[in-house]
């Protein structure tokens, strides 16, 4: 059951995300775009929980954690897209994309509140944290241009 669920997370995950192209190529604002609005999804899922499903404080502890091996990473990536003309309007439609996309993820959920906690214990380990993430892989690549 666990892993049904993390399987239809990556895949929401990389719906969002969209077709990668070639880690040779250079960033496009799409990289950029996709790196800042999915990359947060464990925060954003964190809070999510905390704010609808259940009020544990470990939510907010486990966010804790993942912004203090993640936030450096975006912080780069948001400097980075700076001078980029990525307008507001689109950051905002993009964000709503996500929430809207874990609104749904969760609302499949039968257990919701047993699936935040395994979710949190998910993130808390580390496996979507932004240098381990498969889907984010190829803008990264692109944005700091390694191979």
């Amino acid at each position: 059951m666990a892993r049904a669920w993390l399987r239809r997370l990556v895949l929401a995950a990389a719906t969002v995300a969209g077709p990668v192209a070639l880690a040779s190529e250079p960033p496009a604002p799409e990289d950029y775009l996709r790196v800042l609005t999915n990359g947060p999804w464990p925060i954003e899922i964190l809070a999510f929980c905390y704010a609808t499903i259940d009020r544990d404080a470990a939510f907010q502890a486990v966010g804790a954690r993942w912004r203090a091996r993640n936030d450096g990473l975006l912080a780069s990536v948001e400097q980075k897209a700076a001078g980029l003309a990525i307008s507001p309007d689109i950051r905002r439609k993009a964000d709503e994309a996500a929430l809207a996309a874990i609104r749904r993820l969760a609302a499949r959920q039968y257990d919701k509140a047993a699936w935040c906690r395994t979710i949190a214990g998910v993130i808390d380990r580390g496996a979507y944290d932004l240098d381990r993430r498969r889907d984010l892989e190829p803008a990264l690549k692109r944005i700091f241009g390694k191979e």
